[in-house]
């Protein structure tokens, strides 16, 4: 693994739980209510961390599948397919403050690779509250991996592009988060499992995958395109083509307050 960076991180508490955290005080207005009693300019003048940049690469090592956990806390998040004829497993890119930059993690266990970005511990300060200084981290696999995909994101703008990748199975968990998640095109069979809080949920299913879904009975607002998925009973959505499609996904979704789209 090779890994390159502008500045070292210090840690300390648990800064992904933080993230959530804060993300939710901030969309209830606690930010609103301390500029009105003028706590917001105190904040302003906490000391904050150093922002930076790192860049990551990492290399199959004899792997020829790989299980990848993302771990996000606040900002913005996107996954996406490595270009075509790229050798490498995965590439990944932060620009935010070093509070927040992950932490790569591989090791290979038979012919499986087990990859994490993990955001572990927050560093004495509170980054988020300024726009400028909002993290972002960008991850880019190989797409024709067969590839296990768990993702934690926080407080954020995610956009998880699987449409040119190779996933088998999908476990989404989000916190306060606006995303948008486009599934495989030609991945055969694929499990995904959503749960969510406070969330704003796009689900894309391309053209040509049928789908089996089902929806928890939550706070969700749902728009599911029934033309291409039918209702079965309550919270169950299922293709005409399920059985017979090539390509498919089975989705399990459970969300608390909650936007939900499937198209």
């Amino acid at each position: 693994m090779t890994h390159t960076s502008v500045q070292a991180t210090t840690p300390a508490n648990n800064r992904f739980v933080v993230g959530i955290v804060v993300g939710t005080l901030a969309t209830l207005g606690v930010v609103a209510i301390a500029r009105g009693t003028g706590a917001a300019t105190r904040l302003a003048g906490l000391p904050v961390a150093p922002v930076e940049s790192r860049a990551y690469t990492q290399s199959f090592e004899g792997a020829d599948r790989a299980n990848v956990r993302l771990q996000f806390g606040a900002g913005n998040l996107n996954v996406a397919a490595l270009e075509p004829g790229t050798s490498n497993l995965a590439t990944a890119t932060f620009d935010g403050p070093s509070g927040y930059a992950p932490e790569a993690t591989y090791r290979v266990r038979g012919n499986t690779g087990e990859l994490g970005y993990l955001v572990r511990d927050l560093k004495v300060g509170l980054p988020f509250l300024k726009a400028d200084e909002r993290s972002r981290l960008d991850v880019r696999l190989a797409r024709n991996t067969p590839l296990a995909l768990n993702v934690e994101a926080g407080a954020s703008e995610s956009l998880i592009d699987l449409s040119a990748l190779h996933v088998t199975d999908l476990d989404l968990q989000t916190g306060v988060a606006n995303t948008r998640v486009r599934l495989p095109q030609t991945a055969g069979r694929t499990n995904v499992s959503v749960h969510g809080g406070v969330t704003d949920l796009t689900v894309d299913v391309p053209q040509g995958v049928a789908a089996d879904i089902r929806v928890s009975d939550g706070m969700a607002s749902r728009e599911i395109d029934e033309s291409r998925f039918r209702r079965v009973s309550g919270g169950h959505y299922r293709s005409v083509d399920y059985d017979t499609a090539s390509n498919k996904v089975d989705m399990e979704i459970d969300l608390g307050i909650a936007t939900l789209r499937i198209q």
